[in-house]
């Protein structure tokens, strides 16, 4: 039985540019990414890569989007975000900041779920459609991606976090995070997608920000019809949405009561 990472690694042989420069560097004894890109071991029983997350967690959803759409295996050991799982030694040691995502594969060890995603694409992806090559392309992606993480998502967290604990939304909050998703809307018009004719990487980071709002069942995105038809479009294609997003869809219902009730 051949193993998810030997398939993968043994088409990205093939191809893949940084092999030609890894032979190349073995070759004329140069160093630098050789052992960056050397092979993880390769067994039939290899379970995935470990994953640290939480099904609230919309970085955490995000990198599962990306893993599920190029089939690479993630081995889910949940942080339990409320018990204060993340703040123990023994997560301490794999993520200083207590948070969640983090991956291990293998000895590599990385945290920030958009780092994660363009990890997994560049290492593992057969093909680049999420995260092209092209420099002006990949250069979008990561405008967008850069304002999901300093922007947008900071937005919507902040005004939907103090809900998990039961207080309302804060005026202010709400305000800041329409004024984020007003830019977004304006983003999209007369788009399908963030940058390309297809699915991206800034598609689906951004879909796991957006689709926080749902959380609690009192914000309408439909006040942002650019947005609210492309969340719908996305779970309409992405056949995998759904399996992705169990999780959350549990564990939102457990927040909705005690957040509509909350004062």
């Amino acid at each position: 039985m051949v193993s998810w990472r030997h398939s993968i690694e043994a088409h990205l042989a093939m191809s893949r540019p940084v092999d030609i420069y890894r032979q190349t560097s073995q070759k004329h004894g140069i160093g630098g990414l050789t052992h960056v890109y050397s092979s993880s071991p390769k067994t039939a029983t290899d379970p995935g890569i470990a994953f640290y997350y939480h099904p609230i967690s919309s970085p955490s959803r995000a990198v599962q989007l990306v893993a599920k759409h190029i089939g690479v295996p993630l081995d889910l050991k949940l942080v339990d975000l409320l018990k204060g799982e993340h703040k123990t030694d023994e997560y301490l040691k794999i993520n200083r900041l207590g948070q969640v995502p983090t991956i291990v594969d293998g000895a590599f060890t990385l945290s920030e779920s958009r780092a994660i995603c363009a990890y997994l694409v560049n290492r593992y992806a057969v093909e680049d459609s999420l995260y092209p090559k092209d420099p002006r392309q990949r250069a979008k992606i990561d405008m967008m991606l850069y304002f999901d993480a300093t922007s947008l998502w900071p937005a919507i967290r902040d005004m939907q976090v103090p809900q998990l604990s039961g207080k309302r939304a804060e005026a202010e909050k709400v305000e800041a995070a329409k004024k984020q998703l007003g830019n977004l809307e304006q983003m999209l018009s007369n788009k399908k997608y963030f940058v390309s004719d297809h699915v991206t990487l800034a598609d689906l980071s951004i879909l796991s920000s957006v689709t926080f709002l749902e959380a609690f069942n009192n914000f309408n995105i439909d006040e942002f019809s650019n947005i609210a038809a492309w969340v719908a479009q996305l779970k309409r294609e992405l056949t995998y949405y759904d399996a992705v997003n169990d999780s959350y869809e549990k564990a939102k219902e457990a927040f909705r009561q005690p957040a509509q009730n909350g004062n």
